[in-house]
């Protein structure tokens, strides 16, 4: 699964940086974050991993600053960070089924307040979730 990510994640970043006349590489792309999502839910173990925050606040900066100064989005690494945190804070209750169901719910309806600059949004901690 994770080489399936990432193969998608290349063609994904190619077609952002090369071919913007090529959509389907984006949409293939689009198969790079739920795996990579979902593999980080599946594999936390509960310890926060705070070298995935330094990463992407690197990688984040330095897009800003150098690469792509127009695309102001976050990384990937971000919303996974914070998908671990909300795993680490809630671990113990997400066998609850009425909890799960809220967070999921809410996660859900915080969506389209949260994509424009958390690369993915809240769909990033639903599918860490999920796994």
């Amino acid at each position: 699964m994770k080489i399936i990510a990432i193969i998608t994640m290349i063609i994904d970043h190619v077609g952002l940086f090369y071919f913007h006349e090529y959509i389907i590489l984006r949409v293939i792309g689009r198969i790079a974050m739920p795996i990579f999502t979902i593999l980080a839910g599946y594999n936390f173990k509960g310890k926060l991993r705070l070298s995935i925050l330094y990463y992407g606040s690197i990688l984040y900066l330095i897009q800003l600053f150098i690469i792509v100064p127009s695309i102001t989005m976050m990384n990937i690494l971000i919303p996974i960070f914070l998908g671990q945190v909300f795993l680490k804070i809630f671990s113990r209750y997400l066998d609850n089924f009425y909890f799960s169901l809220f967070w999921i719910i809410l996660l859900f309806y915080l969506f389209p307040l949260t994509y424009q600059k958390l690369d993915f949004g809240t769909m990033s901690i639903l599918y860490m979730l999920g796994g």
